[in-house]
């Protein structure tokens, strides 16, 4: 269950991420095309105007993708984070059980040999 859980994480993170960089390729295409122009004319500034409004909701949604993308990366890592954590505990257990053990062992030894 936990691979597949990690399978699926790990699809939306791909996912994410190419979200992520379409819209960092719209948003330098869109960065590229407002810095080439350089308005002249009053029709050139009404598409200066336009192109300033596309570059705007570019920008809006870029930054909607990247926090989506960061957001998925942290839950991806945030379950390593526990795999993790879960594997140390267990060898904390089991130095535990065999440290309970061996304690347990040496009081009995400890009995036998004073009588």
């Amino acid at each position: 269950k936990q691979w597949y859980q990690r399978r699926v994480r790990g699809k939306r993170v791909k996912a994410h991420r190419k979200a992520f960089r379409e819209k960092s390729d719209e948003l330098d295409t869109a960065l590229n095309t407002n810095s080439a122009k350089i308005p002249k004319k009053k029709d050139d500034t009404l598409d200066a105007i336009n192109s300033l409004s596309t570059l705007a909701a570019t920008k809006v949604e870029f930054h909607h993708t990247s926090v989506d993308y960061v957001h998925e990366i942290n839950k991806l890592q945030l379950g390593k984070q526990f795999l993790v954590t879960d594997k140390f505990l267990h060898l904390m257990y089991s130095f535990y059980s065999f440290f309970h053990q061996a304690t347990s062992h040496c009081s009995t030894l400890i009995l036998t040999l004073r009588i």
